[in-house]
């Protein structure tokens, strides 16, 4: 059994120095540069050194042809303007909530295929992405009640490389299956052009007083025209209107204007 309060090593062996992690034997890290293209064994001295490349990464396995336990499927990223095969509902959520809160600077869906050699556990994490801060992010995508002892023992695995490669390890989905609906709706007017006349109402109103409820700003903004509505609700998925995911979009939901967008 692998003991994890043991350094790994990723890679060939290296020498100890400052500002150099320090690892020992036992995994690999293989990666896929090229569509079509073999698998190939990195170190993270590969991976630290060339942060640009990473963008360009290829999926290490395809979810959406292979036979899966869940739900496979493409999901639009409208912020990146490209498709991301995910292998599951939660994934596709999880795409969709850093989508919406514009968090991608580049995407790869399963970027890496990581080989733990004693325990014979073999890990493929659900995304690599850059973010608009220059943090580059490994992330494992799971519902709580679905993270089980291995899970834990793979996530320690893929904390140890992310520290190694200078990137930073998260865990995600911890409520992104309460809202991830309500997003996947929203994201339905992610290429709707909001109107005008629609726009000068919604920033009018916003002039007179802070916050709406959702029910007064469609009455008010939208009426009974369901082409306005659809500019409500593009604005929403644009973040010009802001609200907290987690209370649900009603008719009382509160609205505030974003005024840095």
């Amino acid at each position: 059994m692998l003991n994890l309060g043991e350094p790994l090593r990723v890679g060939p062996v290296v020498a100890s120095g400052k500002g150099v992690v320090v690892v020992s034997s036992g995994v690999r890290v293989l990666v896929r540069r090229s569509e079509r293209g073999p698998l190939v064994q990195v170190s993270e001295f590969d991976l630290r050194r060339s942060p640009d490349s990473l963008a360009h990464l290829q999926p290490v396995r395809d979810v959406v042809n292979a036979k899966s336990w869940g739900r496979p499927s493409w999901q639009p990223v409208f912020s990146l303007g490209l498709s991301v095969a995910t292998e599951s509902r939660i994934e596709a959520f999880r795409l969709l909530e850093l989508d919406f809160y514009r968090e991608l600077r580049w995407l790869v869906a399963q970027p890496l295929r990581v080989e733990v050699l004693e325990s014979r556990l073999t890990l493929y994490p659900d995304f690599l992405y850059g973010r608009p801060d220059g943090l580059v992010v490994l992330e494992s995508v799971r519902l709580v009640e679905g993270r089980d002892a291995d899970f834990e023992r793979g996530s320690e695995v893929l904390s140890r490389i992310a520290a190694a490669c200078g990137w930073t390890f998260r865990i995600a989905g911890d409520a992104v299956d309460e809202f991830g609906p309500l997003l996947d709706h929203l994201a339905q007017y992610a290429r709707v052009a909001p109107r005008e006349d629609v726009v000068e109402g919604v920033v009018a109103a916003f002039g007179q007083q802070d916050e709406w409820s959702f029910g007064e700003l469609v009455s008010r903004c939208a009426g009974s025209d369901p082409v306005a509505l659809a500019s409500i609700y593009s604005l929403l998925w644009k973040r010009v209107l802001v609200f907290s995911l987690l209370g649900g979009l009603s008719s009382s939901t509160v609205m505030r204007l974003n005024e840095q967008v």
